[in-house]
């Protein structure tokens, strides 16, 4: 068992948190189609490492001998088969709204945290919108997971409305602060795609050159 992460050179086994993380989010095995991991390297197209059951799931994250220089990414939902696709959905685990700042100069860290404080008081805190189960800071912005009672495929329609509700109150949100949450936008192409990629919690951001952070 890894207890600690294990430092060498541009490499490091995943910080130990990501586990709880990942039984919050794919811990209900009702559908237990495969969750897909993948890597990215010097910005090229995303490279399948593999495919696993819920079953293995954590324990293969876990193992993962992560590089600095590549990015990590991990699906929200599950897929039969071996393609990555939509024909291949399985089962809906998780909703996941992608808030980027891809606006040169400005202060990422303080838009999030910005941002998140607006959402928490606005949204979150009178009981309006369900609060995210996970926030995930990723260099660039924010992703925050919903960890959903998970269904079968065939309800894609009602899930995809109910995303699109949060998709359009995040960025009514941003519209109420213009000149506070500039340059921060809902990525609604990635945010959409049930079948997308997610960057991984704890693995490094290669562009931004950090950490994401749960």
């Amino acid at each position: 068992m890894i207890s600690a992460p294990i430092y060498q050179k541009n490499h490091k086994f995943i910080d130990r948190s990501v586990s709880e993380w990942l039984d919050i989010h794919f811990g209900d095995q009702s559908f237990n189609g495969r969750v897909f991991i993948g890597h990215r390297k010097n910005g090229g197209g995303v490279y399948t490492m593999s495919a696993r059951s819920l079953s293995e799931l954590s324990q293969y994250v876990m193992m993962i001998h992560a590089s600095q220089r590549l990015d990590y990414y991990i699906t929200a939902n599950t897929v039969s088969g071996t393609n990555r696709n939509m024909d291949g959905l399985f089962g809906l685990q998780n909703i996941v709204i992608d808030v980027d700042c891809h606006t040169a100069g400005r202060n990422t860290a303080a838009l999030v945290q910005a941002f998140l404080w607006r959402a928490e008081r606005d949204l979150w805190s009178d009981g309006d919108l369900p609060r995210p189960n996970s926030i995930v800071k990723t260099g660039r912005g924010v992703q925050l997971w919903w960890a959903i009672k998970p269904c079968h495929a065939s309800c894609l329609f009602y899930y995809n409305q109910i995303k699109t509700g949060l998709m359009d109150h995040m960025e009514e949100l941003l519209s109420e602060y213009p000149e506070e949450l500039e340059g921060l936008a809902v990525d609604r192409t990635a945010s959409s795609n049930a079948v997308g990629y997610y960057r991984l919690p704890c693995t490094y951001n290669t562009a931004a050159k950090n950490y994401r952070t749960l």
